[in-house]
This record gives structure tokens, C-alpha cells and sequence, in this order.
């Protein structure tokens, strides 16, 4: 919303006076909604931006199910899934990207999105790039596409991590072995392979939807990450997200 100079020159007055009186505080809830973080020029969190919230997410934003700590952000598969939490939107499609280390666009994809609302998973498709290579960083980009016919799309709301992939010792891979799939996603979380941890228990969801002892493990990995807010949205199902224009440059 535009303002006049002059209404700009009396909120300022009224902020100075009343932070003379008092400290300001505002709720996280209300700062988290109301700031969007720059993107990070190197491994971190995940990270948020984009145009308002407004224009296609109503008061919603789209959510990265990864951990705020970059140190946990691992994958043992060179064609990891990712998940992420798409609220009810507008939006038709959605666009995926991947960067190496040099900043370099090694894959990108553009998804259809459903109208239902959930948590959703892309698997990095094997058909289609060489997978990522061992100890090297790489940073995604998710972004919902809020208007398909406006010509620069840097506006439109986005979640990016980054994503490294590392070979398991020996040790851990007898005992992924020996494991069961529940205990799999224990080990994975200790090992740091956090988004193992996060397709394993799902894949277990999906097949036990009643399980209560699951359902109390996934609120529990998620909010291990942070991710309380989301932990009890559905997960929908594989074709929520679905390519229908691959392109590699």
C-alpha cells in the first residue's frame, strides 16, 4: 500500500514517541510473517522470499521440510526426494531448480500443482540429470508461479536449501541393513542424513495412514527441524507434483 509522505512523517513520529516510553516487542509469530530473509550466498537454513504472501498464497506461505541447520540438510542418494508443505493457493505450477556450487542451473523443472493442499515430495528424476555428486554443496529453489503470463517470475514466492550429498560409512550401512524401516529413520537422523530420515517415515505413513506410533514419530522429526506448524498437514499423494516441462541448462 502506498502512502503520502505526510502519513509516513506521522507513523514515524508515533513510533519514535512510543518506543521512548517502552520497548517494542512484537510476537516471532508476527515478525516471521511479516519478514522475508534475503538469500544466503552460502550453506545455511532454509530460506524464504519472494512477492507478498497476498498474491497467490493468501496469508499462507509454502514451506521447505528441511532443518534450520544446514550440518543436517544430507542425502546418502544421488536423486534425493524433497518434500515441501504447498498451502492452498491459486497458483497452477510450481518451478524446481538446482544449482551447483558455482551458482551454475544443473537441472530445472516446472510441476503442476493439485488443488489439494498437503505436504507434497519431488524425487530428483534419475532419467534426467547425473545426480549429485559426492561432497559438493547444491542449492534448490521451489517456487510457486502466481501469474503464468508475467514475463519476470522473480516475484513469485520461494523456499530454497542446500543439499549435499555423502557417502554412508560402512559402519551405518550394515546397520541399515540389520535395521527395521522405523529404526532406519533413527539411525538416519543420528548419521544427519536428514532427508532419508524424512522419505523413509513417509513412505511408512503412506503405507500405515493409522498408525498412531507414526504419526507421533513424524510430528516428532518435524519438529526436531522446526517444522511444528505443518506436522499435522495431510501428505498428499506423489501425484500432487507431477513435471510436465523438463528442461536442463
Amino acid at each position: 500500500m502506498y502512502r503520502t509522505k505526510s502519513y509516513a512523517a506521522y507513523t514515524a513520529l508515533c513510533v519514535a514517541l512510543i518506543s521512548s516510553f517502552a520497548p517494542l516487542a512484537l510476537p516471532m509469530s508476527a515478525i516471521a510473517n511479516s519478514v522475508r530473509p534475503p538469500v544466503k550466498d552460502g550453506p545455511g537454513g532454509r530460506t524464504s522470499g519472494g512477492s507478498r504472501p497476498g498474491d497467490c498464497l493468501g496469508r499462507n506461505s509454502i514451506t521447505a521440510l528441511i532443518p534450520a541447520a544446514q550440518t543436517k540438510s544430507l542425502t546418502t542418494d544421488r536423486y534425493p526426494t524433497l518434500f515441501f508443505h504447498v498451502p492452498p493457493t491459486t497458483a497452477k505450477t510450481a518451478e524446481f531448480v538446482l544449482q551447483n556450487e558455482n551458482k551454475q542451473q544443473v537441472y530445472r523443472t516446472k510441476l503442476r500443482l493439485a488443488a489439494q493442499p498437503g505436504i507434497a515430495s519431488f524425487k530428483l528424476p534419475a532419467v534426467v540429470t547425473s545426480g549429485l555428486t559426492a561432497g559438493k554443496n547444491y542449492r534448490w529453489f521451489f517456487s510457486v508461479v502466481c501469474n503464468e503470463a508475467a514475463p519476470d517470475k522473480s516475484g513469485n514466492p520461494f523456499v530454497m536449501g542446500w543439499i549435499k550429498h555423502v557417502n554412508p560409512s560402512p559402519a551405518l550401512v550394515q546397520q541399515l541393513r540389520q535395521a527395521s524401516p522405523r529404526d532406519r529413520v533413527a539411525l538416519y537422523k543420528q548419521s544427519g542424513f536428514w532427508y532419508e530420515a524424512l522419505s523413509t517415515l513417509a513412505q511408512l505413513r503412506r503405507s500405515y495412514p493409522r498408525d498412531a506410533a507414526l504419526a507421533a514419530d513424524w510430528a516428532n522429526l518435524l519438529g526436531s527441524a522446526g517444522l511444528n506448524r505443518v506436522a499435522r498437514e495431510p501428505l498428499v499423494q506423489f501425484s500432487t507434483l507431477e513435471p510436465i516441462d523438463i528442461a536442463q541448462k
